[in-house]
């Protein structure tokens, strides 16, 4: 755009170019053989003066009517046509004004490509820094969500290890057709030892019966012998009233499960009632001393009720890991 303004410039510079009152004065003395000096002493006026008319050199201070005086003064004494160097001279401003416009326009169409090339620095500036925001945003989403991964299956993995290894132990439980004959052996055993006993003793004398049965006579009635139960009567009876006992009621605690949710569940005194891994579908009630400690490996798809109280987990964060106790 500022090669086509010079070249504009430059076409209306040809077009207005016109011979100057000056010129056209300097060429009328050079003819008439004078010099500068003496036309400066025959028009009264300064030399310097005479050298600015003739150089289109006029003074921005005078006004056109001083300067168009001089300019007939000049013409007359050289015997050229007044209104010859008058019209030139009004072309001359008309072309200065021209050159003038021109220059302004030059100048403010530097101005807007400066301004322009300003901007279209700047806009790649702001894009460039958006597009580092967008990447930065980008990459700590994928970082958080890493984290909060990793976070959950650290927590997970200890507790399925430990329910695994509690499901590899072996079952401390008895056969009750094994309880039931030892019990059986050792009353034999005992039976045995008592029955024993009066035929390992010796023989008795006739004299001795006879001392014997004489002081059973003389004396009074003999005392009750009172049985003394042996421990495993008395270790049975125990377990009868421990199994006989009663147990407390408590609230069952119920939960449903609509997506594959990791669950933990202890009582009150801390005993490990559940820990598994539940798939979509299941469901699992448990009762035991409240309150519960729960932990959920997420609340999506979970659905917990507590005797007849719905419990709701939408104030936890979807997609987090859910700890809490219920009762509260």
């Amino acid at each position: 755009m500022t090669t086509k303004a010079e070249s504009e410039q430059a076409e209306l510079s040809d077009d207005i170019e016109v011979v100057s009152p000056g010129q056209m004065l300097q060429d009328a003395r050079v003819a008439a053989k004078l010099s500068q000096n003496q036309v400066a002493e025959r028009l009264k006026l300064r030399l310097q003066v005479v050298k600015d008319i003739e150089a289109d050199s006029f003074d921005s201070g005078l006004s056109n009517t001083f300067i168009k005086g001089y300019l007939r003064a000049y013409a007359r004494l050289l015997n050229v046509s007044e209104e010859l160097v008058l019209s030139s001279y009004a072309h001359l401003n008309v072309a200065q004004e021209q050159r003038t416009e021109m220059q302004s326009f030059s100048r403010r169409i530097k101005q807007e490509t400066h301004d322009s090339r300003l901007m279209k620095f700047t806009y790649l500036v702001v894009l460039g820094i958006v597009v580092l925001l967008v990447v930065w945003w980008w990459q700590d989403k994928n970082s958080q969500a890493d984290y909060q991964q990793s976070q959950l299956e650290a927590e997970i993995s200890p507790v399925i290890q430990a329910n695994e290894g509690l499901s590899e132990e072996p079952s401390l439980a008895l056969d009750p057709a094994e309880v039931d004959a030892s019990t059986d052996e050792q009353a034999q055993a005992n039976a045995e030892a008592l029955y024993s006993e009066p035929e390992a003793q010796p023989q008795a004398s006739e004299a001795e019966l006879l001392e014997a049965n004489t002081t059973t006579a003389e004396a009074s009635e003999p005392p009750q012998a009172v049985a003394e139960p042996s421990a495993d009567t008395s270790i049975s009876a125990s377990e009868d009233s421990q199994v006989n006992q009663p147990s407390a009621e408590f609230t069952p605690l119920n939960m449903r499960f609509e997506n594959e949710c990791w669950v933990e569940i202890r009582d009150a005194n801390g005993k490990r009632l559940v820990a598994a891994i539940k798939q979509p579908g299941e469901s699992l009630t448990v009762a035991a001393a409240s309150p519960y400690s729960i932990v959920l490996g997420t609340n999506a798809g979970v659905s917990v009720t507590y005797g007849t109280e719905e419990i709701d987990l939408s104030s936890f964060k979807r997609g987090k890991v859910v700890r809490m106790t219920i009762p509260q």
